[in-house]
């Protein structure tokens, strides 16, 4: 039902997928591998960035890597002070700079928790970056490669959508929800996920099947992607660390369906604005490479 419990039948789980809503409910699959183009900047700063991905996906929570040396307040100063003419498009921020920003959010998202244990430092810290990542973005005109480029599978490293920081809290004692993210497949299908663990080696999955479809190109140089929820399902993986042959429980989902707004994404990081709701900002990583169909 409410936020930060696990739904346990049909009523309560058509209550959770609406609360939840558009990607405020957001799903972990492993993506599929595609053809990687070029972000810039040098080999060394981009395995950087992957593993400071990486450990914000493990959930590395307070004692995550130390903030960099990379100001965000030096990057905003940076910036040149001169209004360019109002007929002249405005300049991009260099590869360099978008990946300088990109490494200082991950490291701030890994300090806290993605956003479930951040004070309201770290969070504003890492709005102001997200802010600066956005207004680097444009959405390429391009159907296909849109698509092409949001397909796979996200994790969530940072979120500031209440229905996931109350996973923080959940109601039974010594669970903790683990993995909270998305995956887009081709041919419009898309999985929300989020695994809660207990505190003797069980894991829980949830699973909101969805239909997505890109909407268009926004006035603000993003664009819109619509979720339709088709189904849901509830499946214990693990007991005591070990798999189980243990089928889903399955359950048909009313038609709901929402729209969030992708404000910047390249083949590393997507970030998402909820449109449904809580509104709410969602930073994702790119995860290991695995077919999507």
């Amino acid at each position: 039902g409410g936020p930060g419990r696990l739904p346990a039948g049909g009523a309560e789980l058509r209550r959770w997928a609406g609360d939840v809503g558009v990607a405020t409910l957001l799903i972990v699959a492993r993506p599929r591998a595609h053809r990687r183009r070029a972000l810039g900047g040098s080999r060394r700063s981009r395995s950087r960035a992957a593993a400071a991905a990486a450990t914000v996906v493990a959930g590395a929570a307070s004692e995550g890597p130390p903030l960099g040396s990379i100001s965000v307040g030096a990057e905003i100063s940076s910036t040149p002070k001169a209004n360019p003419p109002a007929d002249m498009p405005p300049a991009s921020p260099n590869r360099a700079r978008v990946d300088a920003w990109k490494r200082e959010l991950l490291r701030i998202c890994a300090a806290g928790n993605r956003g479930l244990g951040a004070s309201q430092a770290e969070q504003k810290q890492a709005l102001r970056l997200v802010e600066l990542l956005e207004g680097s973005f444009r959405a390429p005109q391009d159907l296909a490669e849109r698509e092409a480029t949001l397909q796979g599978s996200w994790a969530i490293v940072f979120t500031t959508s209440p229905d996931l920081t109350s996973l923080a809290r959940l109601p039974f004692p010594g669970w903790l929800t683990g993995r909270i993210g998305q995956v887009f497949k081709r041919g419009g299908g898309a999985t929300n996920e989020i695994d809660f663990m207990s505190p003797f080696g069980s894991r829980v999955a949830q699973t909101v099947l969805c239909e997505w479809a890109d909407r268009g190109i926004s006035s603000e140089d993003a664009f819109k992607v619509q979720l339709t929820f088709v189904g849901s399902s509830t499946k214990l993986v693990e007991v005591a660390g070990m798999e189980v042959p243990v089928p889903p429980l399955g359950f048909p989902l009313p038609p709901a369906a929402g729209l969030f707004k992708v404000s910047f994404l390249d083949e590393e990081l997507l970030v998402q604005r909820t449109q449904a709701g809580a509104r709410g900002v969602n930073v994702l990583v790119r995860e290991a490479a695995k077919e999507t169909v």
